[in-house]
């Protein structure tokens, strides 16, 4: 949460510059384009902020994934982005930064929560939703990217609408992790219904390091799971838009 707050800050204190906009009339000119952008940012961070910002933008934005969510829109992605210079065409530098912004809205840290009381229901996270990891491969989207594919199953005795992990990836062998993110949140189209396995994927996104090389690992801790109402197991301190903030009210497996 503390990336998110110094991201938050960092995005609202940016010096004014000069509007750019995406020039889409040819893959080259679209390329140029964006580089000048991310030029334009100082730090890293923001270099990444953009770059996950113009993924979102293209998802919002290109019919084949606009009205998708969950897997269903991720499985979308690189068709869309065949076309993505067509599709972001006209799209301002300021409107990719408003992007960042509401992508921070849902990831928030509630500052005045009540902290729980002894007896309050805790659910293990981990007896309701099981993740492993397939494969790992390096690819090219929007920059160097790593493609995680797992496998998810629900193994709790009610249906879910969508779970968080937190992950640290890494080359084998190293001991610092190349990525970091404490909350990456999956809203499941359809739910996961009681023993149903599905695929997913995450996408660590802006790997320019020289060093970043296969073979890749990542460690995966489930930190979120949400009810088919879409309330949480156990308090996350994260606000989502569109989700109750709310405990379940349902029967489940809980932590002694």
């Amino acid at each position: 949460m503390k990336k998110v707050l110094a991201l938050a800050a960092a995005v609202l204190t940016l010096p004014a510059h000069a509007e750019m906009i995406i020039d889409g009339s040819s893959e080259a000119t679209f390329k140029q384009s964006i580089e000048e952008m991310l030029n334009s940012y100082a730090s890293s961070e923001m270099k990444e902020a953009f770059s996950e910002a113009l993924l979102q933008k293209l998802m919002d934005t290109d019919p084949l994934t606009a009205n998708l969510s969950g897997f269903d829109r991720l499985a979308g992605v690189l068709q869309a982005t065949e076309t993505m210079h067509v599709t972001l065409d006209g799209v301002s530098q300021s409107e990719i930064e408003r992007t960042i912004l509401s992508s921070i809205d849902t990831k928030t840290t509630s500052s005045d929560k009540d902290k729980q009381v002894a007896n309050e229901k805790h659910c293990d996270l981990d007896q309701h939703v099981a993740v492993l990891i397939k494969d790992i491969e390096l690819i090219d989207l929007m920059g160097p990217t790593a493609k995680v594919t797992v496998s998810v199953t629900n193994t709790g005795p009610f249906a879910i609408s969508g779970f968080a992990v937190s992950y640290a990836l890494s080359t084998d062998g190293r001991t610092v992790p190349w990525e970091t993110d404490d909350y990456y949140f999956n809203e499941v189209s359809g739910g996961i219904e009681p023993n149903e396995t599905i695929a997913d994927t995450i996408f660590v996104h802006d790997l320019y390091d020289d060093r970043v090389s296969q073979p890749l690992s990542i460690e995966l801790e489930v930190v979120d799971v949400r009810d088919y109402e879409g309330r949480f197991l156990r308090d996350p301190n994260v606000n989502l838009l569109d989700y109750p903030n709310e405990l379940t009210r349902l029967d489940c497996f809980e932590t002694n």
